[in-house]
């Protein structure tokens, strides 16, 4: 179980993340650990969700801001 993120700026903590997946707006993100509040400033993170990618709350969050983004609206 691990943390999920997406970043808007296309970076992501180093040394906390298990797996990037670069999409053409954003980057979805997977980290051992959760990102601090520093980096989630800086790195223009949005939080998914802890756990695995398949839970509910994940692909719910993930899907509603996936639409946001790729539609423009914030």
């Amino acid at each position: 179980m691990n943390y999920w993120y997406i970043s808007l700026s296309k970076f992501y903590p180093k040394g906390k993340t298990r797996q990037a997946q670069l999409k053409k707006k954003f980057t979805l993100i997977e980290c051992f650990n959760e990102a601090e509040p520093r980096e989630i400033d800086s790195m223009k993170l949005i939080y998914l969700g802890f756990g695995f990618f398949d839970c509910d709350h994940i692909q719910n969050n993930y899907n509603l801001h996936q639409r946001r983004i790729e539609h423009g609206n914030s």
